[in-house]
Parts: C-alpha cells; sequence; structure tokens
C-alpha cells in the first residue's frame, strides 16, 4: 500500500499510501500526511511498468535453498525470492495538484478502482467528492417493532373497554 512520490507538487519520499479510500501523502513543510479522499482522483496514468527485482534477496533465498536442498534448491530459492512488480503513474488531483509516483502493483489496482467509480460516478450526475447518503436513524424492523407495539397496545385498550 505504500506509494512513493518522485516529483510533484508533494514531498518526495516513500512514506506515503492508500489505504481504504483515502490517499495520505505528504507535503513540504507538513509534519503529518494529508488525508486527500480518494474521490479526489481526476486522472490516473501509467508512466512506465517494470519487474524489479530484488538482488538482495532472491540472492539470499538462493543461499538458503543450497544449503537445505542442494543444488535443486538453490534453483528453487532463486525463483522463491521473486520478482516485485512496481508501476510508475501520474496521478492528477481535484484542485489541480499532481505527483509523479510509484507504487506496488496492488495499490496502483486499486487507485485505478477509485478512479474508475469516480468516472462513473460523474457519467450518472454524482459528486464524487460528496459524502455517501446517510443510511437510515431507525432500521426497518425497529419500525417494524414499533408499530407492532402500537397496535398491540391499541387492542389491549379496546378490550378493556377505554379504561
Amino acid at each position: 500500500m505504500s506509494i512513493t512520490v518522485l516529483a510533484g507538487d508533494f514531498k518526495k519520499g516513500r512514506s506515503n499510501r492508500f489505504d481504504r479510500g483515502v490517499l495520505h501523502i505528504f507535503q513540504d513543510g507538513k509534519f503529518f500526511p494529508a488525508k486527500i479522499d480518494g474521490g479526489q482522483i481526476l486522472a490516473i496514468d501509467t508512466a512506465t511498468e517494470e519487474n524489479v527485482k530484488k538482488m538482495a534477496g532472491t540472492l539470499g533465498w538462493g543461499a538458503t535453498g543450497a544449503v537445505l536442498l542442494g543444488p535443486v534448491g538453490a534453483v528453487v530459492g532463486a525463483l522463491a525470492g521473486g520478482n516485485k512488480k512496481t508501476v510508475t503513474f501520474i496521478c492528477a488531483l481535484a484542485d489541480g495538484r499532481k505527483f509523479l509516483g510509484e507504487a506496488d502493483a496492488n495499490t496502483y489496482k486499486q487507485m485505478s478502482a477509485q478512479m474508475f467509480e469516480n468516472n462513473l460516478k460523474k457519467e450518472r450526475g454524482i459528486d464524487p467528492a460528496a459524502p455517501p447518503p446517510k443510511k437510515e436513524a431507525t432500521p426497518t424492523g425497529i419500525k417494524i417493532l414499533l408499530i407492532a407495539i402500537i397496535i398491540m397496545g391499541i387492542m389491549i385498550f379496546v378490550a378493556d373497554g377505554g379504561k
């Protein structure tokens, strides 16, 4: 979920993240990150996509595999070190700010999905930055229970002859 800002209107660095539809991103001169609702994402476009191979991690797994399982283990261990896919992208926000960032593929997918939902809402005439509509204060089940209690009270009142 980590995002590295490479350039743009935000502080360069790695401590940024996109979590539960909110972009937590540091600004120059600020101690705490700004919390930007995902509804503010206007566009997100892939700048470049690359596979990043962590050589140290891969070699470490290969050595462990060789010790435990011999030469075959070295090959399996090297493969287990694996590739970590990162995506470099440009993100534009509703307030005009932009940044060039790098994130893991999953974070990029989440941000892209958020942008897609925003565009879908716009097509339907809904402001993507608007808070979701509030739910009913009293659930339907409680309303039915209250009506049933009132009806039972009236029936008891009428059965007693109004006394």
